[in-house]
């Protein structure tokens, strides 16, 4: 999986993307480098911007991002495990936001209906230092923790931010969940037309993963023109009219590492 920040400026792929850029070193080379990074950040570059009046306490909370990148922004829990008030707490999030260390995705509801979410979903905008944080180095670690999926859906939102300003600067960016957990992991808005995409770590597509696009199909009245779903298979497979399985390597045109 590619960083944010990376020192290549193609995404590289090898069965799976790779986790940092493949300009770092690796093992602990790598996990000083990003020691450095943060320390750099909270102790330079943010004090320069806004007085962070508990260090700790901060970086508490940018681990507690890394762990839960990819979930619900739960206000509550990041509150009690900081130890931050409220207050305090949103005025830090709000500059992990301006600094483009993690982003807030809102959830669309334009519909307006108790069933959905409208909690924003938080995901931080560096994969490698998120993994760095989580000292995964390699996939069995992160498989090991659970977060493999979570880091696979937050390396895509990334990449969606990163792409859709550049082809074409109204497209938007959503979530649609529902309170039963019905769930597809991005929207792409253009005017009044929107592109569903659900993220699958792994090879087989579940009954689930479409069944929850119909849902999303159904809630949102004939907008949703297509969905994709994006997988760790080799093949471009159309599961219906509307909605096609498709290799992420394949959908973001993603340079293969030569053998």
């Amino acid at each position: 999986m590619t960083s944010a920040r990376a020192g290549s400026p193609r995404i590289k792929w090898d069965k799976k993307p790779l986790l940092h850029s493949s300009g770092r070193r690796a093992g602990a080379n790598r996990a000083e480098w990003f020691d450095s990074y943060l320390r750099t950040y909270v102790e330079r570059d943010l004090l320069q911007i806004k007085s962070i009046e508990q260090i700790p306490d901060f970086n508490r909370l940018i681990t507690l991002v890394a762990f839960r990148t990819g979930g619900l922004l739960n206000m509550s829990d990041l509150s009690r495990e900081t130890g931050l008030p409220y207050t305090t707490l949103r005025r830090y999030l709000n500059l992990l936001e301006v600094t483009y260390q993690v982003h807030l995705l809102p959830p669309y509801h334009a519909n307006v209906s108790k069933r959905l979410v409208k909690t924003p979903k938080l995901y931080s905008l560096d994969t490698g230092l998120a993994c760095s944080i989580r000292a995964a180095d390699d996939w069995p670690t992160l498989e090991r923790q659970a977060g493999a999926s979570a880091l696979v859906e937050t390396w895509v939102a990334t990449e969606l931010l990163k792409l859709l300003p550049l082809v074409d600067h109204r497209l938007r960016l959503y979530f649609w969940r529902t309170g039963k957990g019905e769930e597809v992991d991005f929207l792409i808005e253009q005017g009044a037309d929107l592109i569903g995409v659900q993220v699958k770590w792994g090879a087989r597509i579940a009954d689930r993963d479409v069944a929850n696009l119909h849902a999303c199909a159904e809630d949102l009245k004939g907008r949703l023109r297509m969905a994709v779903i994006l997988y760790s298979g080799a093949q471009v497979i159309a599961l219906s009219p509307r909605i096609v399985a498709m290799p992420f390597d394949v959908f973001f045109g993603i340079t293969r590492r030569p053998r």
